[in-house]
């Protein structure tokens, strides 16, 4: 249940973005078990099962200089 819950994202689980979180995760196992997990035990947990935090990288697109320096004053 909790990979399937994983797999379908934090928002099918009813949180406001598709984030999961060790908090979340530690919540929604609360919610759906009644089993209390402190947040950090959860990454040892999900690691257990083969998964692994992944964070987030914000990329800027490949521009040349004067695109870019436009993009930023738009900005």
């Amino acid at each position: 249940d909790l990979e399937k819950a994983l797999l379908d994202g934090a928002r099918t689980a009813g949180f406001a973005t598709d984030l999961w979180t060790c908090p979340r995760v530690a919540g929604w196992i609360r919610q759906a078990y009644g089993v209390c997990y402190h947040p950090d035990h959860v990454g040892r947990l999900l690691r257990s099962i083969g998964w692994s935090a992944q964070r987030l990288r914000r990329r800027v697109a490949n521009r040349g200089a004067r695109e870019g320096r436009r993009w930023i004053r738009a900005r």
